[in-house]
């Protein structure tokens, strides 16, 4: 089988990560297996290219612009780009469910197989299927990536009506290279901590960690998760 630009040795492992935990009779899925080191082989691929891409982009940015590629949205839109729903094993329910339960499937899928691509052909042969499954070459980037800050305050006032607040200050670093922290609070209950080189950018990446949390989360989830902050 040949994907990403590499073709399996082993039939067995490809199968492996495209069948989902629903039809393994294992105890443990070795379809998550390989998730688990795809997500992590994704991450430093596309956080290597973007530092060497984005000179002028500080740490908060390029965890922003990070996100955008490796959001679970984003992998899904790439494998659907490689018409990976032929390949994908799982329960019948899972590709029939709501869009953002076929996303995650989706994007679970991927990392698996770039998971299996490293075992099999080693890390080299890993990072140039990332590149070609992500088309990150191809990719338009924006030096000045999204508020997310802004993005996360919509979501909480299209629920709440209220505001989420941000506490922190310089925690570490000389004063010529200071490193701030932010923590983040909605209705007193604290959600994420980030740090940054500057407050902003630290508030950002701490808007950022909520935003990454909530886009993983089924419609039902997402309900639950604000019937919780909700709760006195």
């Amino acid at each position: 089988m040949r994907i990403f630009g590499y073709t399996f040795k082993s039939k067995d492992l490809f199968r492996k990560a495209v069948t989902h935990a629903s039809l393994c009779e294992e105890s443990i899925a070795p379809q998550e297996r390989l998730e688990f080191l795809g997500d992590a082989i994704i991450d430093a691929v596309v956080s290597c290219y973007l530092y060497q891409k984005m000179p002028h982009v500080d740490e908060g940015g390029l965890t922003e612009l990070r996100a955008s590629v490796v959001s679970t949205r984003g992998l899904a839109n790439a494998a659907r780009a490689h018409q990976l729903e032929e390949f994908v094993e799982a329960a019948g329910r899972l590709m029939r469910a709501g869009y953002a339960q076929r996303d995650r499937t989706l994007a679970n899928t991927l990392e698996a197989i770039v998971g299996a691509i490293h075992l099999e052909g080693g890390y080299d042969v890993a990072t140039k299927a990332v590149f070609i499954a992500l088309g990150l070459e191809e990719l338009s980037f924006d030096s000045a990536p999204k508020n997310t800050k802004g993005r996360l305050q919509e979501l909480l006032q299209s629920h709440f009506k209220l505001l989420p607040e941000y506490q922190g200050g310089h925690v570490a670093g000389p004063n010529h290279a200071p490193i701030f922290e932010a923590k983040l609070y909605f209705q007193g209950r604290y959600l994420a901590s980030a740090q940054g080189r500057t407050q902003k950018s630290a508030e950002q990446a701490a808007a950022l960690v909520v935003l990454e949390r909530i886009e993983k989360l089924s419609s039902k989830e997402l309900v639950a998760w604000c019937e919780s902050l909700s709760e006195d």
